[in-house]
C-alpha cells in the first residue's frame, strides 16, 4: 500500500523506508573516563552505518572531581555520518543526559523527528537552532511544517537541560526528496510529467504519475484547468504530495516565481457560462499532510443540500495538517453547508494569506468549519452571503483562532461576518469587520460558543435585528482593546447585545452606533465594562432588563454608580487617526483612569497608544481602545 507524507532515515544498515517519524539510535561509544575527568573513545562507525556516539562521562562514584567531557564521536563507517558528541555529568553524582538524533530524508511534509535521551534527571527542557522550516514542542519532537526541497538540505541542532543543569546536543541534516512531476495547459497528457519540457496537461494525470512514482510534489504552471469528466474535481490530492501554482513555466525553484501574476486557475465550470449541470461539484478535494498553494479556485457547483453536502471549492472532510496558501476561493456555490470551502471533522487545518469572495451556501458562504480545528491568518471575506454565516459557519465543538483577517461586505440573515454555534471555541486577533449587513449579528452571531476577540474594529456594520456582535444561548466572551464605530442594528444592541450570555469588555470604545450601543435582552444577560468609554451613541448607551456593571470606564450618562466611572460633558476624542484610530484629546478626561491589574491581565497596554502624539500609555492605564504607536 503507498504511504505519503512518509520519513525515511539514512541509516544504511537499516536500509529501506519506515513510515513512523522515530530516528533509530546511533550506536553507543566507548566507556567514559573514571573520576568524571577524562573523555570516553568514541565507538566505530559500521560499514554502511553510522558511526557510533560520543562515550559519556562516568559517574563520579566518590570522586570530587569536576565535570567530565563526553566522547568525541565515532568515525563514520562507509556510507554513515559520525556519531554526536555528548556531554556527560558532573563528577561524584549521576551523569548527565545523552541525546541522540539522526539525519533523515523527508519524503512528504510535514513530518517530526523524535529524538532519544537517556541518563540525566528529568524534568528536561529543549532548545533548538538551525535553519529547517520546523518547531519544537516541550517533549523535544521537531515539527517541520514543511520539507526541503528535492535535494537540498537544511540542518539543526537539539540541546536538552536535565533538571540538575546538565546538557547534551545533538545535530542533524535534513534531505528532501519529493521527485517533481509538472503542469502545463499546453502539455501532453501522454508526457512523464517529470519536467516543465515534458509536462502534462491536467493536474489528474500529475497526480497519476505522482501514484506511479509513490511519492512526489506537483508544479503547475499559470493558465485555467477543468474535470476530465462532467462534476468530477479538477484536482484530488494525495497525502504528503504538495500541489503547487503560480508557476510562469520554467522555474527551477519554488523561490523564482513572481511574487505577483501568472494566475494558475482551477475551474469547475464545465457547462455553458454560469451555473450548469456538468460543473464540478466540488473543485479540488484536499488531502493529509500536505497544502495547496498559489491557486485560483473557482466555480465549484455543489446542488446537494443539507449538512452533508457543500464545499464546492475545496472540500476538507477528515483531513489532518492541511494547509491552503497564497490562495483565491471565488465565486462558488452550494446549497449545502460551506460554499467556498469545508471542514467536517478536520484536525491542524491552516488557511493564510488567502481571499474568499463571492461564495455562497445555506450555511457558512465562505468557509464551514464543523468538529475542526484550524488557524486562519491573514485572510480577507468579501461579500460571501449565505443564510448564517456569511463569511464562516463554526459548530460543534470547532476551535478556530483568526487572526488579522478582515470581514468585508459579506451578508447572512444570523453572522454576516461569522457565526459560532454549538460549543464552539474561538479566538479573533486584530480582526476588521467592516460593511457587513444581515438580520441579527451583522458582524459576529455567537450561540453557545466561547471566546475571545482582541485588538479588533467593527465599522459601518448594519443589521435589521439585534446586535453588531450578537451573544445569545449560555455563551461566554471577552472583548479586549478593540472598538465599535458607527454600526446600526434596528433591533437595539448597535454595538452588542446579550442573551442568556456574558460579555466582558475591557479597554473597548463604543461611538456612533445606534439604536442604542449596548442590549441585554433577558434577566440572564450579562455585560460588565471595564476601562472603557462609551460616547456619541445617537440613541442611547444601553437598555434592557439583564446587568451592566461597570468600572473604570467613561460614558455620556450614569450606567453605574461606582466612583471610579467618569461622567462625559464632552467628545473625550481627538480627530480620527489616519485609520479611523479613536485617539484621545490630550486633555481626555478618559486618561489615566484606567485599572492597571485588569488591563494588564488581557493586553501590553505598556506597548501601545491612545493619543496623536503616539506617546506610549504610562501607569495608570488610559480609558478605551489602544494603537501601534
Amino acid at each position: 500500500m503507498l504511504r505519503f507524507g512518509f520519513l525515511c532515515s539514512v541509516l544504511a544498515l537499516v536500509g529501506g523506508c519506515s513510515d513512523t517519524t522515530v530516528i533509530p539510535p546511533l550506536s553507543s561509544g566507548g566507556a567514559g573516563g573514571s573520576s568524571g575527568g577524562n573523555s570516553g573513545t568514541s565507538g566505530a562507525g559500521g560499514v554502511g552505518g553510522t558511526g557510533g556516539t560520543g562515550g559519556t562521562s562516568s559517574m563520579g562514584g566518590t570522586s570530587t572531581g569536576g565535570s567530565g567531557l563526553g566522547g568525541s564521536g565515532g568515525t563514520a563507517g562507509v556510507g554513515g555520518t559520525a556519531g554526536a558528541m555528548s556531554i556527560g555529568g558532573s563528577g561524584g553524582g549521576t551523569a548527565g543526559p545523552a541525546l541522540t538524533l539522526g539525519d533523515a530524508t523527508c519524503y512528504g511534509d510535514p513530518i517530526s523527528l523524535t529524538p532519544q535521551v537517556s541518563g540525566g534527571t528529568a524534568p528536561f527542557a529543549y532548545s533548538l537552532t538551525g535553519n529547517c522550516d520546523a518547531t519544537l514542542d516541550v517533549s523535544g519532537r521537531i515539527q517541520f511544517t514543511m520539507c526541503p526541497s528535492v535535494t537540498s538540505t537544511c540542518s539543526l541542532t537539539l540541546t536538552v537541560t536535565d533538571d540538575a543543569g546538565a546538557k547534551a546536543s545533538a545535530s542533524a541534516t535534513v534531505t528532501g526528496a519529493l521527485k517533481r512531476f509538472y503542469v502545463r495547459s499546453d502539455g501532453d497528457p501522454n508526457a512523464d510529467g517529470e519536467s516543465w519540457g515534458t509536462a502534462v496537461d491536467s493536474p489528474k494525470v500529475a497526480m497519476d504519475r505522482v501514484l506511479g512514482h509513490g511519492s512526489g510534489q506537483v508544479w503547475v504552471a499559470a493558465g485555467t484547468y477543468v474535470a476530465l469528466a462532467d462534476k468530477q474535481p479538477v484536482l484530488t490530492m494525495l497525502d504528503g504530495v504538495p500541489v503547487i501554482g503560480g508557476f510562469s513555466g520554467n522555474e527551477e525553484h519554488a523561490t523564482d516565481r513572481a511574487n505577483s501574476g501568472n494566475e494558475t486557475i482551477l475551474s469547475g465550470d464545465r457547462g455553458p457560462s454560469g451555473a450548469s449541470p456538468e460543473d464540478s461539484e466540488t473543485v479540488v478535494v484536499a488531502a493529509s499532510s500536505t497544502r495547496l498553494e498559489r491557486f485560483t479556485l473557482t466555480h465549484g457547483n455543489n446542488t446537494g443540500s443539507g449538512r452533508d453536502f457543500g464545499g464546492a471549492g475545496l472540500l476538507g472532510d477528515g483531513v489532518d495538517r492541511f494547509m491552503l496558501k497564497d490562495s483565491r476561493v471565488v465565486g462558488n456555490t452550494a446549497l449545502g453547508w460551506g460554499g467556498g470551502a469545508r471542514f467536517d471533522t478536520a484536525t491542524h487545518v491552516e488557511v493564510l494569506d488567502c481571499v474568499f469572495e463571492s461564495n455562497s451556501a445555506d450555511r457558512g458562504g465562505a468557509v464551514l468549519f464543523e468538529a475542526a480545528d484550524s488557524t486562519v491568518t491573514r485572510v480577507t471575506f468579501h461579500g460571501n452571503q449565505a443564510t448564517q454565516g456569511g463569511a464562516i459557519y463554526s459548530q460543534n465543538a470547532a476551535s478556530t483562532d483568526f487572526a488579522e483577517c478582515r470581514f468585508e461586505k459579506n451578508s447572512a440573515t444570523y453572522g454576516a461576518g461569522i457565526t459560532f454555534v454549538g460549543g464552539s471555541a474561538f479566538s479573533l486577533s486584530k480582526a476588521t469587520f467592516s460593511e457587513n449587513t444581515g438580520g441579527r449579528g451583522s458582524a459576529l452571531f455567537i450561540n453557545g460558543a466561547t471566546g475571545s476577540i482582541r485588538s479588533s474594529s467593527f465599522a459601518g456594520n448594519s443589521g435589521t435585528d439585534v446586535g453588531t456582535v450578537a451573544a445569545e444561548g449560555v455563551s461566554d466572551v471577552v472583548v479586549i482593546n478593540s472598538d465599535f464605530q458607527s454600526n446600526k442594528a434596528l433591533g437595539g444592541g448597535a454595538g452588542l447585545s446579550c442573551a442568556t450570555a456574558t460579555l466582558r469588555l475591557v479597554n473597548v470604545t463604543l461611538t456612533g452606533n445606534e439604536q442604542v450601543a449596548l442590549l441585554t435582552q433577558n434577566p440572564a444577560a450579562s455585560i460588565t465594562l471595564v476601562n472603557s468609554i462609551l460616547w456619541g451613541n445617537p440613541k442611547g448607551e444601553h437598555t434592557g432588563t439583564g446587568t451592566l456593571s461597570a468600572t473604570h470606564s467613561c460614558f455620556q450618562t450614569s450606567l453605574s454608580s461606582d466612583t471610579t466611572n467618569t461622567i462625559l460633558s464632552a467628545s473625550p476624542f481627538d480627530a480620527l487617526g489616519s485609520t479611523g484610530e479613536l485617539l484621545l484629546s490630550t486633555s481626555s478626561p478618559c486618561k489615566d483612569i484606567g485599572s492597571n491589574s485588569d488591563a494588564s491581565a488581557a493586553f501590553s497596554w505598556q506597548t501601545l497608544t491612545t493619543q496623536a502624539n503616539r506617546q506610549v500609555d504610562a501607569t495608570p492605564v488610559d480609558a478605551g481602545r489602544h494603537y501601534a504607536p
